[in-house]
C-alpha cells in the first residue's frame, strides 16, 4: 500500500440468528460501515471482508467491484474462511461511487481532472501532465463533443489574444494525444479551427497518435 493510503478490514460480521447470511441485523452493520468508509476519504483505498460463503454474496460483491483476494483462503476448525477485497481506486471513496453510479446509468466516464494534483485519469491510470497539456485538457473536457478553437485556447491556456502563434496549440496536442495512447482519436481536429472531444470515441490503439 501507498503510504499515507488506508485500508479498512472486517474480519467477520454475524448475527446471533443469521450467522453471516443476509439479515436485518447485516443491514444495520452495514450503515455503520458506510460511514465509517465515508469518515476515512480521501485516503481510504481499499476494503477487505472475511466470509465463509462468498457465493452467498456473488452479485451484489461484482457490482460493488469486491474480488476474491490472491492466495488468502484459509481452513480453521475444517471451516473455510475466504477474503474478500475491494479496490477503489486512485480516487477513494468518491471515485469509487461515481464509477457505480455510471455504471448504473451506462455513463462511462473516461477521462478525469485531478485539479489538485494537476494530473489526468484515464481509465484509472493516473497520468502527469505538463501546465501546458493540462489547460488543453482542461479547456477540452470543459466543452465535451464541442470544437474548441485554437484562439480559445491561446487565450485560456497561454493567455494571450495573439493568434499569429497557433502553432504552439498543435505542438501541445499530439503529445497530450500520445499520453492518452489508445483513446488518442477521442481528441479530433477540426481542419482550420481547433480540436474537438469525443467522449464516445472507441478504443483504437495506435490511432492518431501523431496526427497534428
Amino acid at each position: 500500500m501507498p503510504q499515507g493510503q488506508t485500508v479498512l478490514i472486517t474480519r467477520r460480521w454475524l448475527s446471533r440468528k443469521e450467522g453471516e447470511l443476509p439479515s436485518a441485523t447485516q443491514g444495520a452493520f452495514w450503515l455503520d460501515y458506510k460511514r465509517l468508509y465515508m469518515a476515512f476519504k480521501p485516503s481510504m483505498l481499499r476494503i477487505y471482508l472475511v466470509i465463509k460463503q462468498p457465493s452467498a454474496y456473488q452479485e451484489v460483491m461484482q457490482v460493488l467491484g469486491f474480488k476474491e483476494a490472491t492466495n488468502t483462503y484459509v481452513e480453521i476448525e475444517a471451516t473455510g474462511y475466504h477474503c474478500m477485497a475491494n479496490d477503489m481506486g486512485p480516487r477513494s471513496v468518491d471515485g469509487w461511487l461515481t464509477g457505480l453510479a455510471q455504471r448504473e446509468l451506462g455513463v462511462e466516464q473516461r477521462f478525469s481532472l485531478q485539479i489538485e494534483s494537476r494530473q489526468l485519469l484515464v481509465d484509472e491510470q493516473i497520468l502527469d501532465l505538463t501546465p501546458l497539456e493540462f489547460g488543453v485538457a482542461q479547456c477540452l473536457l470543459a466543452r465535451p463533443g464541442r470544437t474548441v478553437s485554437r484562439a480559445h485556447l491561446l487565450q485560456q491556456v497561454w493567455l494571450t489574444q495573439y493568434q499569429g502563434g497557433s502553432n504552439v496549440v498543435d505542438a501541445v496536442v499530439p503529445t497530450l494525444r500520445k499520453k492518452i495512447g489508445p483513446y488518442a482519436s477521442a481528441i479530433a481536429t477540426v481542419t482550420g479551427v481547433g480540436y474537438r472531444l469525443n467522449l464516445d470515441e472507441g478504443y483504437t490503439p495506435g490511432n492518431n497518435i501523431n496526427e497534428p
